[in-house]
């Protein structure tokens, strides 16, 4: 069994379950409207992974769920200017959702302090998520853009602010 490295040991930070009030903007997708998001993160594999379970109930009564799992990549090589701590670096993020419940590729990205940043190129997009953890509070943004536009071009398409539960 693998030891676990600090950035294993920097996912367990989410561990737990998280509920609060979403801001959701206008997109090809929806309308502007607000929603209860509920998050939990779970350690697997001897806490080599963490599996994320989300659920988001709109104000209209819809429902999207995700389902998630996160690990660390070893093999990955950092590219971003900004480069963060190589003891959390090299996270990949797998995202099963109610729209798309088979993912191209994995979201990749790192800690930055107390915020795991994590992105993501599709053939739809790109797709930004910043998940920031603080004591009792995690706040949880998604910024958008489409496909071949610059980094400019990125929009707020959800930012979520929840307490831990229990």
């Amino acid at each position: 069994m693998p030891d676990l490295s600090p950035a294993h040991q920097a996912l367990h930070r989410l561990i737990g379950t998280w509920e609060g009030q979403e801001k959701l903007s206008a997109s090809a997708w929806s309308a502007e409207s607000t929603a209860l998001g509920r998050v939990t993160y779970r350690a697997i594999l001897g806490g080599l992974a963490i599996v994320q379970d989300y659920q988001q109930t709109r104000s209209d009564g819809s429902v999207f769920e995700l389902h998630g799992l996160m690990t660390i990549d070893p093999q990955a090589t950092k590219s971003s200017e900004d480069q963060p701590d190589d003891e959390v670096s090299n996270v990949v993020w797998y995202g099963f959702d109610t729209y798309l419940p088979a993912p191209d590729s994995p979201a990749r990205g790192h800690w930055y302090g107390s915020t795991l940043g994590l992105e993501k190129t599709t053939p739809r997009g790109r797709a930004r998520h910043r998940i920031t953890v603080a004591g009792d509070y995690l706040n949880y943004v998604i910024a958008t853009c489409p496909p071949d536009s610059s980094d400019d071009d990125f929009q707020v398409f959800m930012d979520g602010t929840y307490r831990r539960q229990g």
